[in-house]
């Protein structure tokens, strides 16, 4: 996993990464609309792997924000389960904030 090239000897050593609009598909006029924002096959050694999978979840990240009386700008996710399964899988990440994109 720690290859230049993993796949050469483990196919399916990849990350596959989507992005959705919305939680589940929207049909109208009894037709699916095309929910899928974003995609890519992440290859590579692992720790670059998990680096560009972060990455594009924090390129798809969607800000909620409303206007009442001015716009108001609602925090996104907190990317901690991504850095949590960063640290499961071994790679180091850096300690000082939560919030960081470092990384990113």
């Amino acid at each position: 996993m720690a290859a230049p090239d993993p796949r050469r000897w483990l196919p399916n050593a990849f990350i596959q990464a989507v992005g959705y609009r919305g939680v589940r598909p929207r049909v109208l006029r009894g037709r699916t609309r095309r929910y899928q924002l974003d995609a890519a096959d992440i290859s590579g050694p692992l720790d670059r792997q998990v680096e560009e999978a972060c990455r594009f979840v924090a390129k798809n990240m969607k800000v909620a924000a409303f206007k009442s009386l001015g716009r108001v700008d609602l925090k996104p996710l907190r990317q901690s389960p991504d850095l949590e399964a960063a640290r499961a899988s071994g790679m180091p990440v850096p300690r000082s904030d939560h919030n960081s994109a470092e990384l990113l």
